[in-house]
């Protein structure tokens, strides 16, 4: 009898206290907080990875804009390789990226855009008599490892473009 009467106690005295305790709300914030702040950590980290991959592929195009500037008076293709593998070598963050060699061809200026393996050859004319007009294709590409996982490749950033010098 005097056991029941302990327990019948307890359960009462436990009783308003949970229900006290289900009522506050002073934790509520911090609970809320943990639950979402790895959520915002994450979104935070995948834009700061977004915008250093950013800033990389800006600096593969700068590159490849500079060669189209050196490649417009048509010096050949090892002096334009020349200029993009100075550039890469003076900025460290573009230790790996890997630089294709410039291919000269020649087209017709009347023609459609033609792909570099298919241009003509440079010592004939064109159907319509002119000349034949150069054009180069830069391209370059950059393994990018990510912010959060820096040993580990994530993609490939590439940069190709085709300039007509003549």
């Amino acid at each position: 009898m005097v056991v029941r009467h302990n327990i019948r106690r307890a359960c009462r005295l436990t009783t308003p206290v949970r229900r006290r305790f289900i009522r506050r709300e002073s934790g509520a914030a911090a609970v809320e907080f943990a639950l979402i702040a790895p959520i915002l950590l994450m979104i935070l980290l995948s834009m700061l990875d977004g915008s250093f991959a950013l800033q990389k592929k800006f600096k593969l195009d700068h590159i490849l804009r500079a060669a189209s500037e050196a490649a417009k008076d048509d010096p050949g293709s090892a002096e334009i390789l020349a200029v993009m593998e100075e550039l890469a070598l003076a900025d460290d963050s573009l230790q790996d990226i890997e630089i294709a060699t410039p291919q000269r061809y020649c087209l017709c200026a009347a023609a459609p855009a033609v792909a570099p393996n298919a241009g003509q050859d440079c010592n004939t004319t064109c159907p319509d008599g002119s000349t034949l007009g150069v054009a180069y294709a830069l391209s370059a590409q950059l393994p990018y490892s990510g912010f959060a996982t820096p040993g580990v490749q994530l993609f490939t950033l590439t940069s190709s473009l085709t300039i007509q010098v003549k």
